[in-house]
């Protein structure tokens, strides 16, 4: 897994060759709001998840984080950003 940024042009030709995807999206209405949508090619493509995490332990700590910051969040109530 590498962590370096995708054009457009360059994600749509990796979607259009690959067996299996989620996709997470999200797009600034420009009034602090945000549309977040998730797509997947089938039902079971959150596997994929469980595959990364399982086959490298940086996904693995990755997904933990992210997990344990929107835990911490919806606990408390605010973003770690607006707690400064």
């Amino acid at each position: 897994m590498t962590n370096k940024p995708l054009t457009f042009r360059k994600a749509k030709r990796l979607l259009g060759q690959c067996d299996d995807w989620v996709l997470f999206t999200a797009k600034n209405n420009g009034d602090e709001t945000c549309n977040l949508e998730c797509a997947t090619m089938s039902p079971t493509s959150w596997a994929l998840l469980i595959d990364f995490a399982t086959a490298d332990e940086n996904f693995y700590n990755a997904l933990e984080t992210i997990l344990n910051t929107a835990r911490d969040i919806r606990e408390n109530g605010e973003s770690p950003d607006q707690s400064e």
